[in-house]
């Protein structure tokens, strides 16, 4: 995501060089504005399919979809939402192997 820190928690380390973030809709949450290991992002789709709401949100270019309770029903295009992207379920990928 470009040159975008994000701070790891105490105990885990990065490989040097390009990596790759993955994680589960289902592990995005939304948090309040600058917690730590997350982003300020631009909604671009919200989808409530009943049980839950598809959240599609833009971070410089990278559209990431978050499975977020009806609660977040009431979001709209263009608000900005901060998601945790960092937590215990989060995958670190270098050269399409996962890495920690």
């Amino acid at each position: 995501m470009g040159d975008t820190t994000l701070a790891l928690s105490a105990g885990r380390s990065l490989p040097a060089g390009d990596i790759k973030l993955g994680i589960r809709p289902e592990y995005l949450t939304l948090v309040p504005a600058q917690t730590d290991g997350a982003l300020a992002m631009t909604v671009s789709r919200v989808q409530d399919v009943g049980t839950h709401v598809m959240l599609s949100a833009d971070f410089e270019g990278t559209t990431l979809k978050a499975r977020l309770s009806t609660d977040a029903a009431q979001l709209t295009v263009g608000d900005t939402v901060w998601l945790k992207v960092l937590g215990e379920h989060t995958c670190i990928y270098k050269n399409e192997e996962i890495v920690e």
